[in-house]
C-alpha cells in the first residue's frame, strides 16, 4: 500500500516563497518592458501619465504600479534581503540599488 505523506508548514512557506519570487519576477519584467524606469528617470508621475506613455487604462497602470510597489516594500522588509553597501544615497532602500 502507498504511504500517503501530510505536506508540512514547510513545504507550503517553500511554496508561497516559490510563488512570491515567479510574481516579483514578473513585476519586474514587465516594468521593464513598460520601460518604467526610463519613465521616471526626471521624478515621480501620477499613474494617469504612465498608462498614457504606455499605452495602458489607468486602473491597470494603477494596479501595476501598486503591486510593483508594495512588493518591493515588502522585499525590503524581508529577512532574506542582503543590504547592499554601494546604497550611497540617503534614504535609498538598499533592496532596491541594482548593480551597473
Amino acid at each position: 500500500m502507498a504511504r500517503v505523506s501530510v505536506p508540512t508548514k514547510q513545504d507550503f512557506d517553500w511554496l508561497r516563497a516559490e510563488m512570491v519570487g515567479f510574481i516579483r519576477t514578473q513585476l519586474i519584467a514587465a516594468a521593464a518592458t513598460l520601460r518604467l524606469a526610463e519613465q521616471l528617470q526626471n521624478g515621480g508621475r501620477r499613474a494617469e501619465d504612465f498608462a498614457a506613455a504606455a499605452g495602458l487604462e489607468p486602473a491597470i497602470a494603477f494596479r501595476f504600479l501598486w503591486a510593483l510597489a508594495s512588493s518591493i516594500a515588502r522585499a525590503s522588509k524581508s529577512p532574506r534581503t542582503v543590504p547592499d553597501s554601494r546604497a550611497s544615497h540617503e534614504g535609498c532602500t538598499p533592496a532596491l540599488v541594482v548593480a551597473p
